[in-house]
């Protein structure tokens, strides 16, 4: 049977021509093929100078790594200790008061003096000496709160060399200072928002430390964060 002749393949024309032989193709005689083997992998070769790794050798990599990593955690640990669990203070200029602290208020301090004396207005004739090594301190404060928040309370402690912070304390017990018409000890309850306040702390500080104030620190964020100190302006 003959098979219809289609013509030459002119130019565009993407019919193919059928070149298959006519019957099956006959198979080639010959041996038949082995069957692929899975190749085998080469032993490792050794590297001149290099001795494999002994099993003492593993665990002493072993010991060596694990005291890596608690050297690492030691000193992360180290780190955040000296950063989180010290008090850390940021000396703001003078006259500048600090930003809101942690209970809603800002703090300005407007004058920070030493003595050895205050006047008794009840008995001038016995007025308050400090004791025998320390020095009074008088801080004179104002306290602008900002906002109102769920507890308030007066934040005023003095610091001093070597990161110290001081709370308000003496043998003074007086109404006010001869010169300024603030009461002395804060009374949280009367302070009102948007209202500043004035007051005076007095401290009881070891005379070593007389030339060693820094001013009021106070926490303006959560706990951890470094204390503002606020420190009085200069003197015109």
């Amino acid at each position: 049977m003959s098979t219809p002749d289609h013509g030459p393949q002119q130019p565009g024309d993407w019919r193919l021509h059928d070149h298959r032989p006519e019957g099956p193709v006959p198979q080639q005689a010959g041996p038949a093929p082995e069957p692929a083997s899975w190749s085998q992998p080469a032993p490792e070769q050794a590297v001149p100078g290099r001795r494999p790794l002994t099993a003492r050798g593993r665990s002493w990599l072993m010991l060596v790594t694990v005291g890596c990593l608690v050297l690492m955690y030691l000193l992360i640990w180290i780190w955040y200790a000296d950063t989180h669990m010290h008090d850390r203070f940021v000396q703001l200029p003078p006259g500048q008061p600090s930003a809101t602290t942690v209970n809603k208020a800002q703090y300005r301090v407007h004058r920070l003096f030493v003595t050895e004396r205050f006047d008794n207005p009840d008995y001038p004739e016995q007025p308050y000496l400090a004791d025998a090594g320390t020095v009074f301190v008088a801080a004179e404060i104002e306290i602008l709160r900002v906002e109102e928040g769920e507890h308030f309370y007066c934040q005023a402690k003095l610091a001093v060399q070597g990161n110290r912070q001081l709370e308000p304390r003496s043998s003074v017990y007086i109404d006010h200072l001869k010169d300024s018409k603030a009461p002395v000890n804060c009374q949280s309850d009367d302070i009102k928002v948007g209202v500043p306040y004035r007051f005076v702390e007095i401290y009881t500080v070891p005379k070593q430390f007389a030339d060693e104030i820094f001013g009021i620190a106070v926490q303006y964020t959560d706990y951890g964060a470094p204390y503002q100190v606020v420190q009085p302006p200069l003197p015109r």
